[in-house]
């Protein structure tokens, strides 16, 4: 018997920055980002398994989140959040149908993801507001 995909769901707190930044064009979803980002899981495993703990790991230390919010809750609202608008830029920049990724489309991908979380959102308002994602 064929399974259904689960599907992917963007989080609460990828929500909260899309309010928080207003209408962005980069922060849009493109159409088919669900089956695009299952296969990108699936043929880039290698390149996201690197990618994906670096970029989060950077988010961690390189944020003044823990002081703007609820703490450790904030820092994990915050992880939560640029791991998906990083999902978002990788489905936005590398290429659809099965081709090869460059290291130039995925570094692109990464400066964008890095540009919104740090230059777009405001992050004393997503502290406040990141309290509101736990109920």
């Amino acid at each position: 018997a064929l399974v259904a995909a689960k599907p992917v769901q963007l989080s609460r707190a990828f929500e909260l920055v899309t309010e928080l930044t207003g209408p962005h064009p980069s922060m849009a979803v493109p159409l088919g980002f669900q089956p695009e980002w299952q296969r990108l899981e699936r043929e880039a495993a290698d390149l996201l398994g690197q990618i994906m703990p670096r970029y989060l790991a950077a988010a961690a230390f390189g944020n003044w989140i823990a002081y703007r919010g609820q703490g450790l809750r904030s820092i994990a609202a915050w992880l939560r959040a640029s791991y998906d608008v990083l999902r978002v830029q990788l489905v936005r920049h590398l290429p659809a149908g099965g081709e090869a990724a460059t290291r130039a489309q995925v570094i692109e991908a990464i400066r964008m993801a890095d540009y919104i979380m740090v230059h777009t959102v405001d992050s004393l308002a997503f502290g406040r507001a990141a309290a509101s994602l736990e109920r």
